[in-house]
C-alpha cells in the first residue's frame, strides 16, 4: 500500500502515471470517487471527498505540468487533461510510447 509519494508525476509515462495515483489513492482510503457515489453517502460527505481526491491527485504532479492542470475542478477532468497531455506528440512522450509498446511485445508489461 503507498503512504507517500516519492515521485511527482511529471508527464513522461500516463500508464505509470494513472498507476502510481491510483495506487496512492487507495493506499490514503481516497479511491471511491474513482467511481460511483455510495447511495448511502450524503451529497455532502461525497462532495468532500471528491475535493479530497482532487487535491491529491494535483498534489503529486510535477510542478512543470501543473499548470496545465490548475482549472480543473473534478479528478475525472484532472485525469482526462493528463491523459491528453500524455498523448500529445513530443519527442519524450514518443520514445516512452515506443518502449511500453515493445514491453507489450515482449510479454513484460
Amino acid at each position: 500500500m503507498v503512504q507517500h509519494m516519492n515521485d511527482k508525476v511529471d508527464g513522461t509515462s500516463y500508464s505509470f502515471c494513472r498507476m502510481k495515483i491510483e495506487d496512492y489513492l487507495y493506499g490514503k482510503k481516497l479511491h471511491q470517487p474513482l467511481g460511483k457515489k455510495v447511495e448511502t453517502m450524503s451529497q455532502d460527505d461525497w462532495n468532500i471527498l471528491y475535493r479530497q481526491v482532487l487535491d491529491v491527485i494535483r498534489l503529486t504532479i510535477s510542478k512543470n505540468i501543473a499548470h496545465n492542470v490548475a482549472k480543473e475542478k473534478s479528478p475525472d477532468g484532472l485525469m482526462k487533461v493528463l491523459s491528453d497531455i500524455y498523448k500529445k506528440p513530443s519527442t519524450n512522450n514518443t520514445v516512452i510510447s515506443h518502449e511500453e509498446t515493445i514491453s507489450i511485445e515482449d510479454g513484460r508489461w
